[in-house]
């Protein structure tokens, strides 16, 4: 809910550039943010992406690994705080971010994730992006 309501609070402010968002958000109260945040965080997940490989898994995984991902995102990349859920996030949206992150055309209201962004190849975006998409917690044992 956090991430979510900064970024409406980004849109809001015009510091997050996508012209539907900064539209729609302008003229927004805080308690407005607050009810659309609330809004939001109760929408269903988006369905499964396709499954990986047996070796993408692995290759995905050890990106996450050298990236830290699962420093800030959490292990099973479900966040905290102000650091969003990742896990099972569309793949096209998740490599929309990686690529604006990195390139600086996306801000945020922190510079921690296009700092950290700057250290991943381009070649490596693609199975991030599809690794992220597709991981599921495992089972409890």
């Amino acid at each position: 809910m956090n991430y979510l309501l900064s970024q409406l609070y980004l849109f809001r402010e015009n510091i997050r550039k996508v012209d539907p968002m900064n539209a729609m958000a302008a003229g927004l109260s805080d308690d407005d943010l607050r009810t659309l945040g609330a809004l939001f965080n109760k929408m269903p997940a988006p369905p499964p992406a396709p499954a990986l490989t047996a070796a993408e898994e692995a290759s995905g995984a050890n990106l996450v690994e050298k990236y830290h991902c699962n420093s800030c995102h959490m292990p099973n990349l479900s966040g905290q705080g102000t650091i969003p859920h990742i896990a099972g996030q569309h793949v096209e949206y998740v490599k929309q971010a990686l690529v604006t992150y990195k390139n600086n055309t996306r801000r945020g209201y922190s510079p921690a994730m296009s700092e950290a962004v700057q250290a991943v190849e381009d070649a490596d975006i693609p199975l991030l992006a599809r690794y992220v998409s597709s991981f599921r917690e495992p089972p409890a044992q």
